[in-house]
């Protein structure tokens, strides 16, 4: 989760182990070939969706917890190793979008610098204009004098924005709090 409890980063893990009874030691968690063997099992499972027998999934049921905590290790190896990969993720991103945002503030600025320089067009030393013309380009002149005065708050703002604003979006990127948790627990037991 981010600032304000933004959510940022979903990831279901999977530890796959080989089952045995508490007695034996508990179960064993399979390397990534083991696991990849164990998901399409499971795949091929759920398509079936075939039960075990009665007797088997008392006895599972039974181990649940004692094979939640066994597993639990793993589980957090795990999921700090994917906690890390997705901190340096999202970091990345944030660094992205921070550049982009204030790329795009450094061009806002040199818009309006631009405009700032722009004169005002010289005055006629012989004036013919009529006194409607003349009262036109008198206000005309108080608009661009009003436009240059919001054009220097315009630019305080955005040399604001620009000192603040990328360390604020890379900060909505960094990781506040995390939650792990088992969200499921599947036994798959052989036919026979």
């Amino acid at each position: 989760y981010g600032p304000g409890g933004r959510r940022l980063h979903e990831e279901l893990i999977f530890i796959t182990a080989r089952w045995r009874d508490r007695a034996a030691g508990g179960p064993t968690v399979f390397g990534t070939q083991g696991e990849t063997v164990t998901l399409d099992q499971l795949d091929v499972a759920l398509r079936q969706g075939r039960n075990v027998a009665s007797g088997i999934a008392v006895q599972l049921s039974a181990a649940v917890e004692d094979d939640l905590a066994i597993l639990k290790r793993a589980f957090e190896m795990r999921a700090a190793e994917a906690e890390e990969i997705a901190a340096r993720d999202l970091a990345s991103i944030g660094d992205r979008e921070a550049d982009a945002i204030s790329r795009l503030i450094q061009r806002q600025i040199a818009r309006v610098e631009r405009e700032k320089a722009v004169a005002d067009p010289p005055q006629a030393v012989l004036d013919l204009r009529t006194n409607e013309e003349r009262a036109r380009d008198e206000r005309e002149r108080r608009q661009r004098e009003e436009d240059r005065r919001s054009w220097d708050a315009k630019t305080d703002r955005l040399a604001t924005a620009a000192r603040e604003e990328p360390a604020r979006v890379r900060k909505g990127y960094a990781i506040a709090a995390t939650r792990r948790e088992p969200v499921g627990l599947i036994y798959l037991w052989p036919e026979g």
